[in-house]
């Protein structure tokens, strides 16, 4: 399918209503299991190799196109794809410097589960929330469910890979249907 810029920005928009409803959801598992990130932290974009899906960054991708940052941050997604986040700012209270277009991981990190091999729903926190013991009642939101509902959105960029790689790979989409896009004509011009 042929993406041009209003059906990128729509796409673009569905994401987002995704990665809001995931956020809902580990906020309400966070406030009924009494976890919070502790203050000033940032170890999971400090010192982890996150990874995302294109997909999920396609909202920064195009928040990068519209504020003329797309190729710079082209450029600098060409270093090793196992760094640490390149938007991790540790001046910042929230430790990002695009913290509302974060990916499904960032929302999910440190409040989300997974199945076990029996597939009951198992608590996976962060290192440093591991000594926390989650009371029995309330089930995590899965990662892997939260991922799913994404990637059916448009699966050719529904592909985990590393964060960097993913922004890559969102960007040069971006970029792509972006150069493709027709040319608009004037208000009032009649097609040949």
């Amino acid at each position: 399918m042929a993406y041009h810029n209003g059906s990128m920005y729509r796409l673009s928009a569905r994401v987002v209503h995704v990665l809001c409803d995931a956020d809902r959801a580990a906020l309400r598992f966070g406030r009924r299991a009494a976890l919070f990130c502790p203050p000033d932290c940032g170890d999971c974009c400090r010192t982890g190799q996150p990874e995302a899906s294109p997909l999920s960054l396609l909202p920064l991708a195009l928040h990068a196109l519209d504020s003329g940052l797309a190729e710079a941050w082209l450029e600098q997604t060409d270093h090793d794809p196992q760094t640490p986040c390149m938007f991790y700012d540790e001046q910042n209270a929230r430790h990002c410097r695009v913290y509302p277009y974060r990916p499904l991981l960032c929302r999910l990190f440190g409040f989300a589960g997974r199945l076990d091999k029996n597939g009951t729903p198992e608590f996976r926190p962060c290192h440093r929330l591991s000594h926390t013991k989650t009371p029995p009642h309330p089930r995590p939101p899965l990662y892997s469910a939260w991922h799913l509902r994404l990637q059916s959105l448009y699966p050719p960029l529904g592909e985990i890979m590393p964060l960097h790689t993913a922004l890559r790979h969102a960007l040069l989409w971006v970029l792509l249907h972006h150069a493709l896009e027709p040319p608009r004509r004037p208000r009032g011009s009649r097609a040949a």
